[in-house]
């Protein structure tokens, strides 16, 4: 905050004896630093046209010239930052060289220490190594910031000026400063203080925890089991994460890590989701729905409370459709298939036996081959689909159709599940 004054007095020089025809009033008063700033207003009063002819380089003068009459002219005096009270003349001259002074006198600028206030931690900005704060300062000043642990020893002023981080600021509420280079999951306590000429603010505080680290996902080096429809690829995160997936076309500008998990853009071809995979487990999502011997960019990103991952990515080509007709699990069991013709009249037989918690098998829990689809049936014609009860300790048929990628290679089965006590 500034205070400074203006003392403004003024008289009449005579450089020969011609009558009064310039003058400047007040002529002797101290004026008050307006509302407005340094700035105050004379009146000049002339029988002819006049000039400012001369003053110092500190003060401004509005209308510098006027015709004959009386002329209201603004005196602006520059911030003093001297240190010291200044004083000098304005020159008013006449046409016929009558001349008139008007003496302008300023007090110093008198600067108040900072102050500092309502110091809050930005939460939304906040990460798993930096951390954003909003504040207040009342004075033009230089910023001084340390970070600390919250278990260190509580910082002198000194301390806190000493530190890497500082920056100079004009006055104004809503500042924001960001910091970085944090640990994780860390506690922290944020001190900050302020200096310029007028001294240095008090210190103030604000404590804040960083976010936890946020997940490292990685594709497995195993290649993706491709069909002409689909892809499976293998991914997993190395701590507890909800992983997203999308597939687009080559060539079309890679996502962002929250489109992905928005998966609502009009580029989506197919995508998966899981929540909550523990660290390190691995995740086999299977996306249908893409076109035979297509190229294709599969996105992925995993998510947690630190933030997203990187996000990673795998360009494919699916094959042709495929005529495979399999069966790869019965609930949740591999099967080893006999080898019947895989008709209605001849269908492939096997037998599995499956946990207690199977009380029925239906599409759910029957896994063909990859991009082909079955249909569960009650009896050997085949023909009413439905899901089959289990019992327990009872070997119950379980008649199911299978359909390739292809949609032409087509596979009946028979097989016999028994549910465990």
């Amino acid at each position: 905050m500034t205070f400074a004054g203006l003392m403004l007095t003024g008289c009449k020089d005579f450089d020969c004896c011609m009558p009064t025809v310039i003058k400047v009033d007040p002529t002797a008063v101290m004026l008050e630093l307006s509302v407005n700033g340094n700035t105050e207003v004379v009146d000049v009063t002339s029988d002819l046209a006049w000039k400012v002819v001369d003053k110092p380089d500190w003060i401004t003068v509005t209308d510098d010239n006027g015709s004959a009459g009386t002329v209201s002219v603004t005196i602006t005096g520059d911030i003093n930052d001297t240190g010291e009270e200044r004083t000098d003349v304005v020159v008013f001259m006449a046409a016929n060289g009558d001349r008139a002074k008007l003496t302008v006198t300023q007090t110093a600028e008198v600067l108040l220490a900072p102050v500092i206030s309502n110091l809050t931690i930005m939460n939304a900005l906040l990460t798993s190594e930096g951390v954003y704060v909003q504040y207040d300062l009342d004075e033009d000043a230089t910023v001084y910031t340390l970070i600390l642990l919250a278990t260190d020893p509580l910082p002198t002023k000194a301390d806190v000026i000493s530190s890497v981080w500082n920056v100079a600021l004009t006055a104004g509420n809503g500042k924001t400063s960001g910091f970085g280079s944090l640990t994780p999951d860390t506690e922290y306590k944020l001190y900050m203080v302020a200096e310029n000429a007028g001294g240095i603010s008090a210190v103030v505080s604000v404590t804040f925890t960083t976010l936890i680290a946020p997940p490292v996902i990685s594709f497995s080096i195993t290649a993706p089991t491709l069909t002409g429809t689909t892809i499976e690829k293998r991914a997993f995160a190395d701590v507890q994460a909800d992983l997203y997936g999308v597939i687009y076309a080559q060539g079309i500008m890679a996502p962002s890590a929250s489109d992905i998990k928005a998966h609502s853009d009009a580029n989506v071809i197919a995508w998966r989701s899981t929540t909550g995979l523990p660290g390190g487990s691995v995740w086999d999502p299977i996306y249908i729905g893409l076109n035979p011997v297509t190229a294709y960019t599969l996105y992925m990103v995993a998510e947690n409370a630190g933030g997203f991952s990187s996000v990673i990515s795998l360009d494919f080509t699916t094959t042709a459709a495929s005529d495979d007709a399999g069966i790869r699990y019965v609930g949740a069991q591999s099967v080893t298939l006999g080898a019947e013709a895989g008709t209605i009249a001849s269908p492939i037989t096997a037998s599995v036996t499956v946990s207690n918690g199977f009380a029925y098998i239906g599409t759910g829990q029957v896994s063909p081959a990859i991009g082909a689809t079955a249909t569960i049936y009650t009896e050997s014609t085949f023909t009413t689909a439905g899901n089959v009860s289990l019992t327990v300790g009872v070997p119950t048929h379980v008649y199911i159709k299978v359909i390739a990628e292809d949609g032409a290679t087509t596979l009946y089965y028979d097989i016999t599940v028994t549910r465990s006590a």
